[in-house]
């Protein structure tokens, strides 16, 4: 076992190495990084967290910081490239200050408080004035185009951006959740049923379905025109001769063709009390039986069976029924377990053949699906991915601003700097308390290109004057020169200083909703920076890494299992002498 004592250059070198890696994708004109493995595959991409979850990593440090960045791009769905910018940028402050005499523990307790003592303050009370909001505006679609543009700029080529931002605000115009958490938080729950990955063909046949597209084909297939009333099923709906793994035994031919009898009986009943309630489509998560595929077809039901049950639950939700689940009975099938669907037929999507369902409009929301298309698997999933990024990004831009976080050691801390709130602010008394609860606009964006970084950057500095606690100046500085790594990568070289220029002549700046070549969301800009400030924190607060090597650990292993093996081993030869000694003195 070697020990290793974590410094802050350390952690510096390894988060430079990772930058270095995503830093050249980064941006609108970023390029992409190609992967390649022993086996022939082939993988293009410019998605930060696909780089960074593809690469073999050894330092577990290294280890950490990709898991920190894939839970932030679960939460939020991208920012994996402006994670390692802006921790990269907070370490290199920290490194510089600790030349300057900065104690690292200090500055680790500054950078823990910092959020809910001034971050969430300066985004509420300074930065939300200047966001543009997405509802209410004229032209919801046209800023849902623009945020979703910018974004698939750093996820996918140039030449699909503009065609999968259109689909984007297709789907959801035509789901009727523009701007809504709620159908954007289902739609962000449920993607994996919502799309489907076709390989083999061209990005351009990918589209938005109505309806909901089921990965299994037709058992039975009746015609079917106009609404219809399905039943959802989990069970079997044959009474089988006895449960699994018990053995029967039928004394002769005829009681066994007499149970069959029974049970044609009872499966003919029970389609008859389906036909009663005008039943034509038949869902089920298991495989039924021939005799109950054979009667459907008889009494014109159409059957779908071996569903994946998630699916299942969602052709429930969005039906308005429940899962019938008694198995065998028939007649507690209800009008509560009926679905009504507006179509059903068959879909052809690439080599599969699927069972394609419409919904009716159910509490405001009309459900769709997608179809995504890509000349060869490596890129379906590309598209996949960056779809799967975008519907958590808006579900996570048009929710409010939202931070709830609990510090038991804050009271010690205000101690220590009891005046961290600006002149003039007698409406943030709760901005230093246990509990901070922010809530601004859903849907507040910025121009891309910097917008955010700048602000917040003129923001802090301005705060770091207005105080007098030396940490809470440190923390504002810090945090003040890490953001500007952002627009640096931005804008290489003298075009950085051109563009801060340009900021400050136009400052301050409106609220600006045409003219903007892209927006990017608050909310998810918000998150990035309280997600750096959390794995920032987490990596201070280590002080030594112990490696261990799996073949010590199996050589250990082994020599304990000898030792014990020697043990028993002692112990039943020494059993055996005292057997034979009472023999002898028997």
């Amino acid at each position: 076992m070697r020990v290793e004592r974590l410094q802050v250059g350390t952690l510096l070198q390894i988060a430079e190495a990772l930058e270095a890696v995503v830093g050249r994708c980064f941006g609108p004109t970023g390029g992409q990084v190609l992967f390649t493995r022993d086996t022939g595959e082939v993988l293009i991409t410019r998605d930060g967290w696909k780089i960074l979850t593809s690469l073999k990593l050894d330092h577990p440090v290294a280890r950490v910081l990709v898991s920190c960045v894939s839970t932030h791009c679960e939460a939020a769905g991208d920012g994996a490239k402006s994670f390692l910018l802006l921790l990269a940028g907070l370490l290199r402050g920290i490194q510089a200050a600790r030349l300057r005499g900065l104690e690292l523990r200090r500055a680790a307790v500054a950078l823990r408080s910092f959020q809910t003592q001034v971050l969430d303050g300066v985004i509420r009370e300074s930065l939300a004035l200047f966001a543009a909001p997405l509802l209410p505006c004229g032209d919801p679609i046209g800023l849902l185009g623009a945020l979703t543009r910018a974004y698939f700029r750093g996820k996918v080529a140039r030449t699909h951006c503009g065609f999968l931002s259109e689909m984007v605000c297709e789907f959801y115009q035509r789901w009727r959740c523009v701007g809504e958490a709620e159908g954007a938080a289902l739609i962000s729950c449920h993607f994996a049923q919502l799309h489907t990955a076709v390989p083999g063909l061209p990005v351009g046949r990918s589209r938005v379905l109505e309806g909901l597209v089921f990965h299994r084909d037709f058992a039975v297939r009746c015609p079917m025109d106009g609404p219809l009333r399905a039943v959802a099923v989990g069970v079997a709906l044959d009474n089988s001769l006895a449960p699994p793994g018990v053995t029967v035994s039928l004394a002769s031919q005829a009681q066994f063709q007499s149970h069959c009898r029974w049970l044609a009986n009872q499966v003919e009943r029970g389609m008859a009390s389906l036909q009663k309630l005008e039943v034509k489509l038949l869902m089920s998560s298991v495989k039924q039986s021939d005799l109950v595929l054979d009667h459907a077809q008889r009494a014109g039901i159409s059957v779908v069976e071996c569903m994946d049950e998630d699916e299942l639950a969602l052709f429930c939700r969005f039906g308005g029924a429940d899962l019938f689940t008694n198995p065998g009975d028939w007649s507690q099938i209800g009008e509560e377990h009926i679905a009504t669907v507006t179509f059903c037929q068959p879909a052809v999507l690439g080599p599969d053949r699927c069972a394609h369902v419409g919904f009716p409009e159910r509490r405001g929301l009309v459900p769709h699906c997608l179809v995504l298309c890509g000349p060869v698997p490596g890129l379906a999933d590309q598209c996949v991915c960056a779809f799967r990024g975008v519907v958590r990004m808006l579900q996570r831009a048009f929710e409010p601003i939202q931070s709830h976080h609990r510090h038991s050691g804050e009271a010690k801390e205000r101690a220590t700097c009891n005046e961290l709130k600006r002149p003039n602010q007698q409406a943030d008394e709760q901005l230093g308390s246990i509990a901070s609860n922010i809530r601004n606009k859903a849907g507040s964006l910025l121009p891309v290109g910097g917008a955010f970084e700048f602000l917040l950057h003129h923001h802090l500095l301005q705060h770091a004057t207005h105080t007098s606690c030396p940490d809470t100046q440190a923390a504002c500085k810090l945090v003040a020169g890490a953001v500007l790594s952002v627009p640096r990568r931005l804008y290489p070289g003298r075009r950085f200083l051109e563009a801060r220029s340009s900021f400050l002549r136009t400052f301050p700046p409106r609220p600006a909703v045409e003219g903007a070549h892209g927006f990017e969301s608050m909310a998810c800009k918000y998150q990035l920076l309280v997600s750096v400030l959390q794995c920032l924190g987490s990596l201070l607060s280590v002080d030594i890494i112990l490696h261990t090597s799996m073949s010590s650990q199996r050589a250990r292993r082994r020599e304990q299992g000898e030792e014990e093996e020697g043990e028993e081993q002692a112990e039943e030869e020494g059993g055996q002498e005292e057997r034979e000694e009472e023999g002898g003195v028997g």
